[in-house]
């Protein structure tokens, strides 16, 4: 018998103590090596050179100690059943030729302090009570071949502790378990194996926690992996395992799943699956498992396989529930890459205003009584809706916008006075109109050129338009425009030219309209402006914007303007002399604009330079407060005389003449000022008439004003004047 037996080494590790059967070696290189792997036996179990071990108990909470010769180099085994030893024997590592360990039917809960038998070949603790096994607990034990843990109540098998990397367990055993899960690096391990069995647990899931990944440079080979016995109602779903690309597994994976017993729910779920596994399907399943279907009902006892092999995978679906109009039977088809909406025959009166959330719907709404055509948001998803049987004879605006131009739309049998224009953008030989008769005029040919560019002649069974005309009925590919059209080529022409001057017209003023668009609006605010009270308090009276990095403006704005303007009573605010230190710059720019009544722009011929980018942006904050606020004012005083401004908002005050001419040649620079400023917050409260403030033009000479402005002036620079008391009180 010793002869009929060759030495044999496993490609995972590097044995010389394992015997193949000789038969094994006239296989194909490919099953030689697993044949080995099933059947091979240990060099000392055919020679029976080996020692036994036995075990003595040193107190009655189960623990005990290995009796025999530590020091003997022949494998030993240690077998000691129905015990009632609780743990392993304490120094069990002592013996470190232990070969095998038989401890079935004892008590022990924990495995521990065994990794140091690096040379074990088999392990039994079947009935015991060892309740989970961590990814450590056999990961020395690379010698280790056969582990039987059955009948234990075993609850968890952590990820990668029973088919690790290092190890080359050929024979597993965990059946009548516990087990609720169980992780795919359990079922799928490194190296070759033989059987691993996961029988009769209560599994209903195969899980991937550990994070397993297919290596796409490996063939993992091995036999099968018993499930039967458990709970099974989903088929794996190998994409959620972490196995994104299935076209490759059958080519990496050489063993199969038994799930003959479960009892599977042949839905949507499993098609993906079973339709990249049709080239595979008798590698992966096994066919002759017979694995079937329980549920649905009507699919019960058919082999899942078979439906494969026929090519019925549409059969797999998945009621929705969700959105599902009443009466009607929603479902996704997954081998059709569709969700299916069913209102067939249900008496609908009008379209369903939801339906379930898909990207490629298919609406069935066949003979029901709706009569007026819709629109519905759904439409945008659907790929073949059939509203054929129903006779409606409306059809609003924007359905033909809502729905796409390349799907079967079905729609015979309907009531339809005249073709809505929008139908334009569909095919006739796929939007399926059926026979329409209506009465056609002028207007209707439009119907003639879309059937004849789409070419429906070659599909008149599908749709075919008919005029009802005086002669009869004629179909409207055949008739002629003169017999449909009288038209007056003078009163189209006349209508043309009407039109081409009106829209001509309509451009240039639109132009001219945008490009004095901000002057328009300077006008229009200084009509409406009716009031000069201040309506809200602020801080300040009137905020500086200018160029200060020209000295000469700098010193003339500290040492005159700002002094007139305080003497009278004028709050201010100069940002290169009054921002706090440290603070930053544009929050503070725009909290104290926010807080100005009024905004003095000082125009210098750098203001608006590149390099200016603070002034730039303290005039975007100036206009936007002041568009914004019908209380605010700006006066801009053109220092250097500049016609054009870059700014168009600051072009339009000069243009309008709104600014204030810094060459003023009657010296009264100071009074414009303060005049265009209105009255500041304290003299408002002497004031109290509500006085309206008057844009006035720099540009004409104040001569021309007449004697009526130089008494208001008067006036009203008296009152201003008078606000420097107010000024002392406030400070």
């Amino acid at each position: 018998m010793y002869s009929s037996y060759k030495v044999w080494s496993p490609n995972s590790v590097n044995r010389t103590d394992l015997r193949c059967p000789s038969d094994c070696y006239k296989k194909r290189p490919d099953d030689f090596h697993h044949c080995c792997v099933c059947r091979a036996i240990p060099e000392w179990h055919l020679s029976s050179t080996y020692t036994l071990l036995s075990l003595e108990y040193t107190k009655r909470d189960g623990s005990a100690l290995v009796i025999g010769d530590k020091h003997n180099s022949l494998p030993a085994i240690l077998n000691h059943r129905d015990g009632y030893l609780q743990r392993l024997p304490t120094n069990l590592c002592d013996f470190i030729n232990i070969r095998e360990i038989d401890l079935k039917r004892n008590k022990i809960s924990t495995i521990s302090d065994i990794s140091c038998l690096s040379n074990l070949d088999k392990l039994d603790l079947s009935y015991n009570k060892i309740y989970q096994i961590y990814n450590d607990t056999f990961s020395a034990l690379t010698h280790l071949r056969i582990l039987i843990l059955t009948h234990n109540g075993l609850t968890k098998l952590d990820p990668f502790s029973v088919a690790g990397t290092s190890l080359s367990i050929g024979h597993l055993d965990c059946s009548w378990n516990n087990l609720t899960d169980i992780d795919i690096s359990n079922i799928i391990p490194e190296n070759d194996f033989c059987e691993y069995k996961f029988n009769s647990n209560k599994i209903t899931q195969i899980v991937n926690n550990g994070g397993f990944t297919l290596n796409l440079d490996k063939i993992y080979k091995g036999g099968l992996v018993e499930l039967t016995g458990n709970l099974f109602t989903k088929f794996i779903d190998f994409e959620e395992l972490g196995i994104k690309d299935l076209k490759v597994l059958g080519t990496l994976m050489s063993f199969g799943f038994v799930l003959s017993d479960a009892k599977f729910e042949c839905d949507c779920y499993m098609e993906p699956y079973l339709k990249l596994t049709e080239p595979i399907i008798k590698k992966i399943w096994r066919d002759y498992f017979n694995m079937s279907c329980w549920n649905p009902p009507e699919y019960r006892g058919l082999s899942i396989p078979n439906l494969v092999l026929e090519k019925k995978l549409d059969l797999f679906i998945c009621n929705i529930t969700e959105k599902c109009p009443r009466y009607c039977r929603c479902y996704h088809q997954p081998h059709k890459r569709t969700t299916i909406v069913n209102c067939t025959d249900i008496n609908l009166e009008f379209l369903p205003d939801y339906v379930p959330e898909a990207s490629n719907l298919t609406l069935l709404f066949k003979n029901n009584k709706i009569k007026n055509m819709e629109a519905r948001d759904y439409f945008a998803n659907a790929t073949f809706i059939d509203i054929s049987g129903n006779g409606f004879s409306e059809v609003e605006n924007n359905v033909s916008i809502q729905i796409r131009n390349d799907i079967n739309f079905l729609m015979q049998e309907h009531n339809l006075q005249d073709i809505p224009r929008g139908f334009q953008i569909f095919n006739p030989c796929l939007a399926q109109i059926g026979r329409a008769e209506i009465k056609c005029d002028c207007k209707h040919m439009w119907i003639k050129d879309w059937l004849h560019n789409k070419n429906a002649a070659q599909c008149e069974n599908k749709t075919l338009v008919i005029c009802v005309t005086d002669s009869g009925q004629i179909p409207i590919l055949s008739i002629n425009r003169d017999d449909l059209c009288v038209t007056s080529i003078i009163a189209y022409q006349t209508l043309s030219i009407i039109l081409c001057v009106l829209s001509i017209l309509l451009f240039v003023v639109s132009v001219i309209l945008y490009y004095y668009r901000y002057e328009i609006y300077l006008l229009f605010r200084h009509i409406k402006s009716k009031s000069n009270k201040i309506s809200v308090i602020n801080k300040y009276d009137v905020y500086f914007s200018f160029d200060d990095d020209n000295p000469f403006l700098r010193y003339w704005v500290f040492n005159y303007l700002d002094l007139k303007l305080k003497q009278a009573g004028y709050r201010n605010f100069i940002p290169c002399r009054d921002t706090l230190p440290g603070a930053v710059q544009e929050e503070n720019m725009i909290n104290t604009i926010t807080n100005s009544r009024n905004f003095l722009v000082i125009l210098s011929k750098t203001y608006e330079d590149d390099d200016n980018i603070w002034t730039k942006l303290e005039w975007k904050y100036i206009w936007h407060h002041f568009y914004n606020n019908r209380d605010r004012r700006i006066v801009i005083i053109n220092y250097d005389f500049i016609d054009r401004p870059v700014d168009l908002k600051l072009k339009a005050f000069i243009r309008l003449g709104l600014d204030v001419d810094f060459a003023n040649r009657r010296h009264i620079l100071m009074d414009e000022v303060k005049l265009k400023l209105g009255l500041p917050y304290c003299a408002q409260q002497i004031y109290i008439k509500n006085a309206k403030p008057k844009f006035l033009s720099s540009k004409l000479s104040v001569f021309r004003q007449g004697t009526k402005y130089e008494e208001n002036h008067k006036s009203k620079l008296a009152i201003v004047s008078s606000s420097s008391v107010c000024l002392e009180e406030v400070i």
